[in-house]
């Protein structure tokens, strides 16, 4: 038995199938965001000062409960 698919239908799948992995690919780049650093990042950094670095720590917990994990205590063993 044999089956024989039509050449145009096959390849308006194939340019459909291409046209969505193109649509699909450019859409999650275009999700793709670069958050504001954190103040984790910023404590490596050589240009920023320790105030400044200080700063953005207290901004970023402002309102939160530290749980476990998040560098809390690393910074403030840090900071002191």
């Amino acid at each position: 038995m044999h089956i024989q698919l039509s050449t145009s239908k096959t390849r308006f799948g194939v340019k459909n199938s291409l046209f969505l992995l193109l649509l699909l690919v450019s859409g999650y780049a275009q999700g793709q965001n670069v958050p504001k650093p954190l103040w984790s990042d910023k404590s490596s950094n050589k240009g920023l000062t320790f105030y400044e670095v200080q700063q953005d720590f207290y901004q970023y917990w402002a309102g939160k409960t530290p749980k476990k994990g998040e560098g809390y205590k690393v910074f403030k063993r840090w900071e002191a």
